[in-house]
């Protein structure tokens, strides 16, 4: 059952403003997002600023992926990008978060879901994308099927993505603004694998779900 759409995260900190020289912009990690994926990056980081490096290796890990779905063989988690905030605020007890990392993977099947049957809350939320996807505080994943287009032999895999961070405090660390970069993040990946249809990730952010 649908329930009303979450708040709307918010931030102080311009996309486009550069709290500092180098680095690279929020809406450029990870290989380039969206202004609202951009938007959620900045909310988590309490920085619009980013580490060259952020901007990650999505191709690679997707020529990675695509080449184990050829072969149907499963692949462990793999980096698509590590994004670091360029100036993060260290002053004692000023929130900041040292590293967003994304990976993905590739699995023959659906894993457990250790939360099945537990209701949403302002903690932990379930989304409608893909086979499942939750999001909580510091923390969250996205399963989608990948059966490539025009692929007679009917295979498919599971490619799973998860985002963590273990350091750090977020400014706006919420359900929302995690779930909104995975999506878009999975979103790419499953047109570069050939697999969009059946991924069923949306192009655009829903409100979360009661229970799945």
């Amino acid at each position: 059952m649908l329930v009303a759409a979450a708040a709307s995260f918010a931030v102080s900190l311009p996309l486009a403003a550069c709290l500092g020289e180098g680095g690279v912009s929020a809406t450029a990690v990870c290989g380039g997002v969206s202004d609202k994926a951009g938007t959620a990056v900045v909310a988590i980081a309490g920085d619009d600023r980013f580490e060259h490096g952020s901007e990650g290796d999505v191709p690679g890990a997707a020529a990675t992926l695509n080449q184990a779905l050829n072969g149907g063989t499963p692949v462990r988690p793999l980096k698509l990008c590590d994004i670091r905030p360029l100036e993060p605020d260290t002053s004692p007890g000023a929130p900041r978060m040292e590293s967003i990392p994304v990976t993905a993977a590739l699995l023959a099947d659906l894993p457990q879901d250790p939360n099945e049957g537990l209701e949403s809350s302002y903690y932990s939320r379930r989304y409608p994308y893909g086979l499942r996807a939750s999001a909580g505080f510091r923390s969250g994943d996205l399963y989608f099927k990948c059966a490539r287009e025009g692929d007679r032999s009917g295979a498919a895999m599971i490619v799973e993505m998860k985002s963590e961070s273990l350091d750090g405090v977020a400014v706006d660390d919420s359900p929302d603004a995690r779930m909104a970069l995975l999506r878009e993040l999975a979103g790419q990946l499953a047109t570069s694998l050939g697999c969009p249809r059946t991924a069923n990730v949306p192009t655009a952010d829903k409100p979360y779900i009661n229970k799945r």
